[in-house]
């Protein structure tokens, strides 16, 4: 269960970085990740309890303007609907910002090293959100 939480958190880092070319890498995760719930349920009868990795990778590609990456998979109709909402929901996602309070992590400590400045904005923020 931990690890299908890091594959989804990884999916909202990589998507943060705004990198078109990560459409593709993201799409072959997802496939992947429907691959791997499908040994699962044949191996053991039922998969993950949660479609979390899925789900994040979904809205990750929503966020990067990947609309046609759940073309061509073969997955049943009602998941496919899911991971349809979640990519729509991807692509209207905003920064956190209400009323000129932002609510998300520093974004250039999401890509920069703390050695690199960001220690007092990452303490800041702790404290803006006590």
């Amino acid at each position: 269960m931990l690890l299908e939480a890091w594959r989804g958190h990884a999916a909202r880092l990589l998507a943060r970085w705004q990198d078109p070319s990560l459409v593709v890498v993201l799409r072959q995760a997802l496939q992947a990740d429907w691959q791997r719930e499908q040994a699962l349920v044949a191996r053991f009868g039922s998969g993950s309890p949660v479609a979390y990795a899925r789900d994040s990778i979904a809205f990750a590609l929503g966020q990067l303007g990947g609309f046609g990456a759940l073309l061509h998979l073969e997955w049943p109709a009602a998941r496919l609907r899911v991971a349809l909402l979640l990519l729509v929901l991807g692509s209207l996602a905003t920064t956190g910002v209400f009323h000129g309070q932002d609510f998300g992590y520093p974004a250039k400590c999401v890509e920069t090293a703390p050695q690199r400045g960001c220690n007092n904005e990452v303490k800041q923020w702790r404290n803006d959100i006590q």
